[in-house]
C-alpha cells in the first residue's frame, strides 16, 4: 500500500510566495495526503488565498510563536506515514516527494534529504549546493559543516513513537539545525543528492544566513561540550572525510580545531553509539 505523505508549512509574511509554494507541493507527482498550513500570526490578509486553497489545505492560526511552534503545531496534527518540511517562500520540484519516499522506503531509512539550489528569483540565478556528504552518521559532523534545508527534509512519523524530536520553541531562528542535531544522534540520515529544492535568496538574507550559521554552529558546540555525546574515533572519522575534500578545506579546518579544542577540555566520560552495520546504500545520485 502506498505510503501518505503529510506536509508541513509554517507562515508568516510574503503571500505571493505562499502561493507558489503551495502550487509547487500540489504540483508534485506523488500524491499529497494533506498540507497543513500554520499561520503564525500573519497580519496579511488570508481570504483570497483561502478562497483558492481553503479546500486543498487545513488551516490553523495561531498567535505569532515562531516557526518552530507552528511547525510542531502541524507535526502534532499530521497523520501521514511520512512528514515533509515545506518553507512558505521556496519550491519543490516535481518529483521531490516520489523520490525521496521511494529511497526512504528502499532504504529503511528514519529520515532523509535531497540536493538544493540556492536561488534568487529575480535574476534567475541558481547555485547547487553540495551537500554530498552530509548523509550516514552525521552526528559529529553536524558539528562541523553540513548542508540540509529545511524543505529537503522528510521524517519517518514512527520515530514520534521513540521520542521528542520537535522544533525547540524557544528560539526564533536556527530551530532546524539543534533538531537535526539531535535526530543525528538517534538515527542515520539518506540523501538522494540530486537537486530537488529551489530555497530562495532574498536581499541580504544569503550573507545574514552564513552569520547565523557561525552562530548556531557555536551554540552546538557548547551543547556538545556540555553533554559530552561524541568521541574522538567519530570526531576524526568525519574531520578526515571531510578534509578530503578541497570545497571543506577553508571552513573546516578552523571547525575541526574548535571542535578538538572543545573535546579536550570537556574532560567527561564519552558516550559511544556502536552501531557498526554497513551505511553504504544510505545516498543516492
Amino acid at each position: 500500500m502506498m505510503k501518505t505523505v503529510s506536509v508541513i508549512i509554517p507562515f508568516y509574511s510574503h503571500i505571493d510566495w505562499l502561493y507558489e509554494a503551495i502550487e509547487s507541493v500540489l504540483a508534485q507527482s506523488y500524491p499529497i495526503h494533506e498540507i497543513i498550513l500554520v499561520n503564525d500570526g500573519s497580519k496579511e490578509d488570508m481570504t483570497e488565498f483561502l478562497k483558492k486553497y481553503g479546500d486543498k489545505i487545513q488551516y490553523i492560526y495561531q498567535e505569532n510563536a515562531g516557526p518552530a511552534t507552528a511547525r510542531n503545531n502541524g507535526i502534532k496534527r499530521a497523520t501521514g506515514d511520512y512528514i515533509a518540511f515545506e518553507d512558505s517562500d521556496d519550491i519543490w520540484l516535481p518529483t521531490k516527494i516520489e523520490k525521496q519516499i521511494a529511497f526512504m522506503e528502499e532504504t529503511s531509512a528514519k529520515w532523509s534529504h535531497v540536493g538544493f539550489y540556492y536561488w534568487w528569483p529575480e535574476t534567475g540565478k541558481q547555485v547547487l549546493v553540495d551537500s554530498s556528504r552530509d548523509y550516514d552518521d552525521i552526528f559529529l559532523q553536524r558539528h562541523i559543516s553540513t548542508k540540509i534545508a529545511t524543505p529537503a527534509v522528510i521524517l519517518d512519523r514512527s520515530i514520534y513513537e521513540e521520542g521528542e524530536f520537535f522544533f525547540p520553541d524557544k528560539i526564533r531562528n536556527g530551530e532546524d539545525d539543534q533538531l537535526y542535531t539531535k535526530l543525528s544522534k538517534h538515527y542515520r540520515i539518506a540523501l538522494v543528492q540530486e537537486p530537488l529544492l529551489k530555497v530562495r535568496m532574498r536581499g541580504t538574507n544569503s550573507q545574514n544566513h552564513t552569520i547565523e550559521r557561525f552562530h548556531l554552529r557555536v551554540q552546538n558546540y557548547n551543547n556538545w561540550k556540555a553533554d559530552s555525546f561524541c568521541n574522538f574515533q567519530r570526531f576524526f572519522y568525519i574531520s578526515k572525510r571531510l578534509l578530503t575534500s578541497w570545497n571543506y578545506w577553508d571552513t573546516s579546518i578552523y571547525h575541526c580545531l574548535s571542535c578538538y579544542c572543545l573535546i579536550a577540555k570537556s574532560g567527561n566520560n564519552i558516550r559511544v553509539r556502536t552501531d557498526k552495520s554497513n551505511v553504504a546504500g544510505l545516498t543516492q545520485f
